[in-house]
């Protein structure tokens, strides 16, 4: 009788189907939890910069008065807000990464922030003061 060593090629092939099939379940579940853990990072960022512009609204006395309008669009007029160049102090890295209305005009608030986060741009809404998700659609 000989000593038989290793596997045969039916065994081999057995455990590589198994693995495969434990593969095609896996991976779906990890993308789902890659989606959320972007959409949380995201949120971060919105509770980043809702708490800047709290700071900075404190800092700087805007809020005096019921009828504000902050829009940061991204572009250089909007940078020269005195608010928003005092957010970007705080913010640091997020600057050029989001996009910010607050309203609070004749009873009307509203306070929307954009994030740009992996090729993605989310929408919450964070008059609540936990940022709510609104839309997340793939940044052109």
């Amino acid at each position: 009788m000989k000593n038989k060593k290793g596997f045969t090629l039916i065994e081999l092939i057995v455990v590589i189907a198994i693995l495969g099939i434990l593969a095609l379940i896996l991976v779906p579940a990890f993308n789902g939890y890659i989606e959320d853990t972007k959409t949380q990072v995201a949120s971060s960022y919105a509770k980043n910069v809702e708490i800047a512009f709290k700071a900075s609204d404190v800092k700087l006395s805007v809020s005096g008065g019921p009828n504000i309008d902050v829009i940061y669009n991204g572009t250089p007029e909007s940078e020269k807000l005195p608010i928003i160049k005092e957010m970007n102090k705080i913010l640091g890295d997020l600057k050029g990464k989001y996009f910010m209305i607050y309203t609070d005009k004749n009873n009307y608030k509203q306070f929307i922030i954009l994030i740009n986060y992996d090729k993605t741009t989310y929408t919450f809404d964070c008059l609540s003061g936990t940022p709510v998700l609104i839309s997340k659609k793939p940044t052109v």
